[in-house]
Parts: structure tokens; sequence; C-alpha cells
């Protein structure tokens, strides 16, 4: 018998069915998940792609370091991994530079940009100094420490940039103004630039002062100014490279690299020959030539040509794609920057890697000559690796900062305050809450006036004084705000307005006893007439006192006569005495009597 129960076929409910089940269910439930699943996965922010593509660049590099400085590393150092190694020390360094600048304040640079930009001086003048500069393929750019060396050339690159978007960043400095912001930027950058010159690093010089110029141009200063500027600045350019003879040489050489093919011309013909090697897949990480002593330098000059020869077309264009990506990032954190100078300062340095990226590749297409830049995040250079990924960290902190929509970068209008938190709001209150309060606030009070009512009927006048009509009172209270209507406050004698507590809707608390005067300076709720059938009413002033004291005169107490009309001579009954001794403002004799 349990065998003809298990073999029995479970009943299928029908389609239908199921789906009428599960619509109203799911209506409900989709939108929290929804909710709940936007929490939990959120989309990747740009600063979290940044990190993601700066990270991806600096382990591909090692990897592609020590594939192609294996050769040179061992016939200099005698091991292999010497070169890694060392570039894998000035890689960590890097990273946790990055990770400090991204937690720090970048707003706290600008305070110290006149210390960037003298640092920056002093280390590329004591390049000269002997028995502290080095001198290499006839360049003295770098600074011995040991079995380190320094390149301040990196540094003047990321000082510069701080220092003229702080200047640009600044209240006090008009863009339009030729001698606020032009001149003293193009005297820097000039400064700087000149120095780099005389340690014959000219390509180093182009990229620094292309950088200042787009930081200035992007600040707003007038296009008059910048195209004098920069035809000024190429034509020295142009005369700094055709009367040095080694310059002069090289462009020839670029022009026909077929002029001297073992001289010269050699580098840049080995660079093609090793990109048209490649093809579109690679040769391999084991079977590339070129770092056999084929060109020279490959680790760190030509290394976009040693990744065409190892993994082909495909590996170069991920190594553009990344790093236009990287570019594309970086400029959409300066438009979302919260201030200028957060704007100035990821745009201006987000522009000088790519530049230098730019410069690297050319060379190595045979578009320019050999310069000695190295590709940003991937050649062999500790000293541009450790400065490129600190310039990364500042564009980390613009990007982390909340966004300000409406900004723009060039706009001459001067620094703009960063924005800050705003301060959470209070949940609204519900229907149910606020009328809860309502009903609250309005049972106090009419237990008020009807308090006032009972107390009021010991102090009402003898005689004909409840017959005088009610005089309007010189200082009524305004209900909203208390004040009176000469102008004078009404807190010290004044009654306090009675308000529900946000959190106990149910509790308020028993307000100060209070004069029959101070009745009509506030809202005591609505006072119903049962006897008399008087319409419902608000007392807001003394005109609604008035004229509710008239429609009890007129109207009978015990319902109409025959005739319709209600006697005039008729005296008035006691509750009427109590309303009207509660509404009508009393004078200062009746004050006294009541306290």
């Amino acid at each position: 018998m349990t065998s003809d129960v298990s073999a029995r076929p479970t009943p299928r409910v029908p389609l239908t069915r199921l789906k009428a089940m599960w619509g109203p269910v799911r209506s409900r439930i989709a939108p929290v998940k929804r909710r709940e699943s936007a929490r939990a996965l959120p989309w990747p922010t740009t600063a979290m792609v940044l990190a993601g593509l700066v990270c991806a660049l600096t382990i591909s590099g090692l990897l592609f370091v020590l594939s192609a400085s294996s050769v040179k590393s061992f016939d200099t150092f005698g091991s292999e991994y010497a070169m890694f190694l060392r570039q894998l020390l000035f890689a960590i360094g890097g990273l946790v530079a990055m990770y400090l600048l991204a937690h720090f304040d970048y707003h706290r640079l600008a305070r110290f940009r006149p210390a960037f930009l003298l640092l920056a001086l002093l280390c590329l003048v004591a390049v000269f100094l002997p028995g502290l500069g080095s001198t290499k393929y006839g360049a003295t750019r770098w600074i011995e420490f040991g079995p380190l060396s320094f390149q301040p050339s990196e540094f003047a690159k990321l000082a510069l940039v701080v220092w003229l978007a702080a200047l640009a960043g600044s209240p006090k400095r008009d863009a339009s103004d030729v001698r606020s912001l032009l001149l003293p930027g193009i005297l820097a950058t000039l400064g700087l630039a000149s120095i780099v010159v005389l340690q014959k690093d000219l390509a180093t010089a182009v990229i620094i002062v292309v950088a200042g110029l787009a930081v200035l141009f992007l600040a707003g200063v007038p296009l008059r100014g910048m195209a004098t500027v920069s035809a000024c600045l190429g034509l020295s350019g142009a005369a700094l490279a055709y009367f040095e003879p080694y310059r002069r040489e090289r462009l020839m050489v670029l022009l026909d690299p077929a002029r001297d093919p073992l001289g010269d011309g050699w580098n840049s013909l080995q660079s093609l020959v090793a990109i048209q090697s490649g093809g579109i897949n690679g040769v391999g990480a084991g079977n590339v030539l070129a770092k056999h002593h084929f060109l020279p330098n490959v680790e760190s000059d030509f290394m976009f040509a040693f990744i065409g020869e190892q993994l082909g077309l495909l590996g170069t264009m991920a190594v553009i794609v990344a790093i236009f990506a990287l570019g594309v990032f970086g400029f959409l954190t300066a438009a979302r920057a919260t201030d200028r100078f957060g704007g100035l300062l990821a745009s201006g340095l987000t522009l000088a890697i790519l530049f230098q990226a730019a410069v690297h590749i050319g060379v190595t297409l045979g578009v320019g000559p050999p310069t000695g830049v190295p590709l940003p995040f991937i050649s062999y250079g500790g000293t541009s690796l450790f400065m490129t990924l600190a310039a990364m960290g500042i564009i980390l902190n613009v990007a982390r900062q909340p966004a300000a929509r409406g900004l723009g970068i060039g706009e001459g209008n001067p620094i703009q305050e960063p924005v800050t938190a705003q301060p959470r709001r209070r949940p609204r209150k519900t229907m149910r809450q606020s009328m809860s309060a309502a009903v609250a606030s309005s049972s106090q009070a009419m237990k008020h006036a009807a308090r006032k009512l009972v107390d009021a009927d010991d102090a009402v006048p003898s005689g004909d004084s409840h017959r005088r009509s009610p005089q309007r009172s010189t200082a009524t209270e305004s209900p909203a705000h208390g004040v009176a209507s000469d102008g004078r406050s009404q807190r010290r004698g004044g009654p306090r307005p009675v308000r529900a507590s946000a959190g106990d809707f149910g509790a308020v608390r028993k307000p100060p006893p209070r004069s029959a005067s101070s009745v009509e300076s506030r809202r005591p709720g609505r006072i119903r007439d049962p006897r008399a059938g008087i319409a419902q009413r608000s007392i807001r002033s003394a005109e609604d006192a008035q004229a509710i004291s008239t429609s009890i005169k007129r109207r009978p107490m015990t319902g109409r006569s025959s005739g319709g009309e209600a006697p005039a001579s008729k005296p008035l009954s006691a509750w009427q005495k109590r309303v009207l001794s509660a509404i009508r403002p009393a004078d200062d004799e009746t004050k006294r009597g009541t306290r």
C-alpha cells in the first residue's frame, strides 16, 4: 500500500491558477526586493572604477617589467628579479601613498602650495650639485640615495598642478585679470620647465608646460592671452629643438629613419619591427626578441613596443582602452567636483597622465623622436610610478567627495565652498499622528475655555455693565506669532500657546492659568450653545465676540414665540453672562478683580 501511495502522481496546479495566486504576492514583494537589492548591490561609483583601473594597470605593469627586464637585470645585477623587486618596492610605496591621499582632505593641499612649489624648485636645483646629481645617457636628471634614485622632474609636475589649481581656485584671484592669474601661472610654469630643459629633458619640460596651460585654460583665462602665450612657448620649443645639435639630428632621423639606421634611427626602427612581429595575438611571454638587447631600454622607454610584440594588437588595444577609460573617469571626477579647486586639480593631473601616455605611444609608433618618457603605471621607473599613484590618490580623493551639479570648472568665478552634509530632516508625520495631535490640542483648549467660563461666573460685574458693547482691544496678540499689534512682545504678560509634543501626542502639558481677556488671543476651539441653538463658530478676534454677543441678545433662549420675534427687554440668562464675561475684553477693574 505504501508503494501505491508513493507511485501515485502528484496533482498539477494549472498555470493560470498559479499566476492568479502569485500576482498579489508579487505586487507587494517586488518593490521591497528592488529596494533591498539596490542598497545591497549599488552601482560602481567613479572612485571604485578608478581604483580598479589603477590596480589593474599597476599589476599588469609589474608583470611586464618582470618579463622585459629579466635579461638586462641578470646582466647588470646578476639576478633576473633585481629590477622587478625594485619596481615592486616603489609600487607598494605608491599604493600606500595613494590610499593615504585618497582619505586625506585635498583642500589642505591648498594651504601648502608655496611649500610644494619651493620644494620642487629646490629638488630640481639639487640635481646640479656635485655629489647629489647623477648623469645617465648624457642627461643629469636623478638624485642618488644609495641604491635608489629620485627624479625631481616627476615631482615638479605634481607640485605645479597643485599650485596652479590652488591659485586659480582662490577667491582673491580673478581669471579675467592677466596680472592676477595668467602672469604668475606662466612665470611658475616657465621657471620649472626651464630648469628641466637644462637637465636635457625636453619631453618632460613639454609635459609640464602642457599641464600648466591646461589648468590655466580650464580656470577661465581669456583665450587671447592663452593663444599669445601658447604661440610664444611653441616658438621657443622649436628654437630649443633646432639649435641643439643632437635634438636637430633626432628630428631629421624622425623624418627619415633610414638615414642613420645603425645610429639615431636604430631605436625607432627596432620599435616598429617589434610591433610588426607581434601581429594580432603576439609571440608569447618567452619568445620576445626585443628584450635581448635588440631594443635598448625596452623596459622603460619602449614598453609599448614590448607589449605589442608579446601580446600583439589585442594587448596594445587593451592598454589603450584602459588608459582612455582612466582619462574619461578622471575628467568625470573633475566635472563633478565640489569646488573649482578640486575640479582643476583632478583635470590637470588627469591630463598630465594622458599626455605622458600619448607621448610614449607616439615615440613607440615612430610619430615622435625618442625622448625617454615612461608609460604611466607600466614602464620601469620608480619615481614615475610613485608620483603617478600619488596623483591618482588625489583624484580619488576628489571623486570620493559628494557630487555637485551645475558647477563648471572653466568658469571665471572664484572658488566655491565645498558641499557639506545637510542635516538629517525629521520624518514627516503621518495622517494618524497629525490628527491625534490636533484632537489632543483641541480637547485641551476646550477644557481650558470651559474652565474659564466657570471661573468667570463669579467675576461678572453687577448692573448693566454686561450690556455695554465690547470694545476692540488695542493690543491683541497674534495667534501665530504672539506679538501685539502695536509691535510690543507679549511674552511676559501674555499667554503662551499650547502645543502638542512631537513624540507623545496623547499627553499635553497643562497650561498656566490665564485671565479672561486672554481667551480671545488664542484659538480655544468651537463653543456650542445647545440651549439657544447658536451656530458653531471659532472665536478669533473682538469682532467675532461682538457678533456672538449681538446674536445672543436678538434670539430667545426658550425657543421662538408665536410671532417669531424675541422680546427685546428680556434679561440675559446666567449662561449668556458667562459667555459675555469670557469673550468680552475686560477693562482694568475686571482684571484686578479676576486676579
